[in-house]
């Protein structure tokens, strides 16, 4: 399968969704992370081009998890809802043609989030051509009111995804660690392994991509949800 990952910023995806990216690519699928922004305007780190140096950052932590990674370049905080970059979110997913989608839960204190989980809503509902999943980010802190509908043990390839996070050196990636790892310790414990990381999926109740991946993942349902989008033909 073709799956994304979309993050606002170098950092983001590695951290809500790193475990996802390394088992996915270790069953043989295709996982590109795509970046939104990597930098502010005129900011340096060190007198280098934040930007400059937040995508080899980016990059160092693709290689680690094994992914594929691109950056669209929108200045940080300021990536814009607007028509021209939903086009442009479109253009790029009838590029790839992905099965699965993953972004940021957009009920998010941080605006650059907000807007990463919102661009994705239309091409999917207007499409209905790939699974839609939502990723988690310093729960409690920037994700709010986040219930997964989808859990995936990630106990044997934490300590990758560890490195990874690291990648992102001039982050205080130590911080980011100790934050995320107690988050899939509690995700963990609400799925009965050591660490898992937990998604939204949109029509969660219902079959998806997602399960042919993990098939074990489902540990419980939900009723309701997006039924008329009939995401088992998908």
């Amino acid at each position: 399968m073709n799956i994304i990952v979309l993050g606002a910023h170098p950092d983001d995806a590695e951290t809500g969704a790193g475990g996802f990216c390394i088992k996915a690519t270790q069953y043989g699928h295709s996982v590109t992370i795509i970046h939104m922004s990597s930098g502010r305007k005129g900011r340096k780190i060190e007198g280098i081009p934040e930007s400059k140096v937040r995508k080899e950052e980016g990059e160092k932590a693709g290689k680690i998890l094994g992914v594929k990674v691109e950056f669209l370049n929108y200045p940080m905080s300021e990536i814009p809802a607007t028509p021209e970059s939903s086009r442009r979110i479109m253009s790029i997913l009838k590029r790839h043609h992905p099965d699965i989608v993953l972004t940021h839960w957009p009920v998010d204190s941080h605006p650059d989030h907000q807007v990463a989980g919102i661009l994705p809503l239309r091409p999917f509902i207007w499409s209905q051509k790939f699974c839609l999943g939502f990723y988690e980010v310093y729960s409690g802190i920037q994700t709010l009111s986040f219930l997964p509908n989808r859990y995936i043990d990630i106990s044997n390839v934490v300590e990758i995804k560890r490195k990874g996070i690291l990648a992102h050196k001039s982050q205080n990636p130590e911080a980011q660690v100790l934050m995320h790892e107690k988050m899939s310790s509690f995700r963990g414990i609400e799925a009965g392994c050591k660490h898992a990381e937990a998604f939204y999926i949109l029509g969660g109740e219902m079959n998806t991509p997602f399960d042919t991946l993990f098939k074990d993942i489902r540990k419980f349902q939900q009723s309701g949800g997006l039924d008329r989008l009939n995401m088992g033909l998908w």
